[in-house]
């Protein structure tokens, strides 16, 4: 397995973990918010692919952010919020992640 680092906001970091062939397998990420302690998750590729397919315009669904909390109960819908920023993320992208 290989590790890549990602930045993709001042306070946030993403590591992409891959397997030997080079595929991501899943992401670890620590979000630091103002006033909150850090946030230290993870999102299998599955879970990232599921997310782009279902939030943005050109997915099936175009669910909102809560929408998409709700397939994952161990985040809350804040946290899924900052999730998706963290990944920058918007309605507009394809509906394909970027792995």
């Amino acid at each position: 397995m290989s590790q890549k680092s990602i930045e993709s906001a001042e306070r946030t970091e993403i590591i992409e973990i891959k397997d030997d062939d080079g595929k991501v397998v899943k992401y670890v990420f620590k979000i630091c918010k103002k006033d909150r302690d850090p946030f230290i998750g993870c999102l299998s590729r599955e879970d990232l692919e599921y997310i782009y397919h279902n939030y943005t315009f050109q997915g099936d669904a175009a669910l909102t952010q809560k929408e998409i909390a709700r397939h994952f109960p161990q985040f809350t819908s804040s946290q899924m919020k900052d999730i998706i920023r963290a990944f920058n993320i918007t309605k507009a992208d394809a509906c394909l992640a970027p792995h």
